[in-house]
């Protein structure tokens, strides 16, 4: 990180904690993030919501409903909520440091990182996967690992809490064991496809090119630096978002040693407002090289390192979603507009991740797009 990187990160956490109760840069685009979140609670299709906005280096986060309808605890701005696939991009973002760091290549075969042979990770024409495939969604890996089939065997209301059970106990050992049995669906680099497999992977080599646990380089090297909480550690009671299905059940935690990298993480809006600064700094080598574009699929629709990229009146947008077994997240960012998004809830219906991608483009739809330019940096 650069010696202006650390004084602009310097300035940002200082000033977070405040910024809950500032004027909001934008209030027009504010208003609209609220209004809708506060539309979602009231048609039952969430129980909490949280949202944190950046504008021209300015935060404004917004906790809405309960974190917990047991308790009718109300969401903080330190509420915790499971992210899910959009963990992806700070695994992305991690490898991104490793390649400006000179650690790795996105070109590099990603069997010159694993333990032992693995001749069933490269096409029939010998094609490899790399490791920039593994996080721009076009390394041809199936979506899971383990093997979820049998779980339908059981009862339908035990599923989800079987499979809880079998993430929580199933570590990288276990992964990089059954990673034998895996054969590829599509040609490496030919077509874009979601698979926690791909991440979890990446977990793994991150894990050897580091020669640390990935949670423990993920701290050192993305979260301590830019003042974000622990996406991995246990989350102290009162804090964390108790995350439901669309019928109000309960869910399990969605975690796990291997899972982590690809959907593991959870964080505070807090955090997601530093997270977003961060993908908003312009001069950080590494996130400029996890926003690259890689693949394209329609001029629509382009694959950075996790990131799908658009082109929205002709600005860039960077968006993700995740999903977990009872919690949602949807994350938007326009770097010419210095603006970006982040909205977590504790529901994960077939719909949830849909609707708060809504919100966001709401928000951005009645002009939002043609916001002031940010005052020059003095």
């Amino acid at each position: 990180m650069s010696r202006t990187s650390r004084f602009a990160w310097g300035v940002v956490a200082s000033s977070l904690a405040v910024a809950a109760s500032a004027e909001s840069p934008a209030p027009s685009v504010r208003d609209r993030l609220q209004a809708g979140a506060q539309r979602l609670i009231a048609e039952d299709r969430t129980d909490g919501l949280s949202i944190a906005m950046i504008r021209c280096g300015q935060v404004t986060i917004l906790p809405l409903g309960i974190a917990d309808r047991h308790t009718r605890r109300p969401v903080t701005v330190d509420t915790v909520f499971e992210i899910g696939s959009v963990s992806k991009s700070l695994t992305a973002l991690l490898l991104a440091q490793a390649v400006v760091g000179g650690r790795a290549r996105l070109e590099d075969d990603v069997r010159r990182y694993l333990p032992e042979p693995y001749p069933n990770l490269q096409w029939s024409d010998g094609t490899p996967i790399t490791l920039g495939q593994l996080a721009d969604t076009t390394s041809g890996l199936p979506d899971y690992l383990p093997d979820p089939t049998p779980l339908a065997k059981l009862p339908a209301d035990r599923q989800v809490f079987a499979a809880s059970d079998l993430l929580r106990a199933y570590s990288d050992r276990d992964f990089l064991r059954d990673l034998h049995g895996v054969h590829l669906l599509a040609r490496p680099g030919s077509a874009s496809r979601h698979s926690n497999v791909a991440a979890q992977l990446l977990g793994v080599v991150l894990t050897r090119v580091f020669g640390q646990p990935f949670q423990a380089a993920l701290a050192r090297h993305i979260e301590r630096p830019f003042s974000m909480g622990s996406g991995a550690a246990t989350v102290t009671d009162g804090y964390a978002a108790v995350g439901y299905d669309n019928s109000h059940r309960a869910m399990p935690a969605f975690t796990g040693e291997s899972i982590m990298p690809a959907g593991g993480l959870r964080y505070s809006a807090r955090d997601m407002a530093r997270y977003l600064m961060l993908q908003l700094q312009s001069d950080d080598r590494a996130v400029a090289l996890s926003q690259r574009v890689r693949f394209s699929e329609t001029p629509d629709r382009q694959l950075a390192l996790t990131w799908v990229v658009s082109t929205e009146g002709g600005l860039h947008r960077y968006r993700m979603s995740g999903g977990t077994f009872g919690s949602s997240s949807y994350v938007e960012f326009y770097p010419a507009l210095q603006y970006g998004v982040a909205l977590m809830a504790n529901r994960a219906a077939p719909d949830t991740q849909d609707e708060l991608q809504g919100v966001a483009e709401a928000a951005l739809a009645a002009g939002g797009r043609n916001l002031p330019a940010c005052p020059a940096r003095k």
